[in-house]
């Protein structure tokens, strides 16, 4: 996770993106799903946490 996010940011995300691991299992790493939403949150300009 960047150092840039603040605790409910790193939270936030990180509870994103293991829910989308639930989803995703045997496909794609938490990881992998984290840096993916990260990536459309910056390209929608949207602060990471929702």
């Amino acid at each position: 996770m960047r150092a840039d996010l603040n605790v409910d940011q790193k939270l936030a995300l990180k509870t994103a993106a293991t829910r989308l691991h639930g989803e995703f299992d045997g496909t794609f790493g938490t990881e992998t799903i984290e840096r993916r939403v990260r990536q459309l949150l910056a390209d929608l300009g949207v602060d990471p946490v929702c």
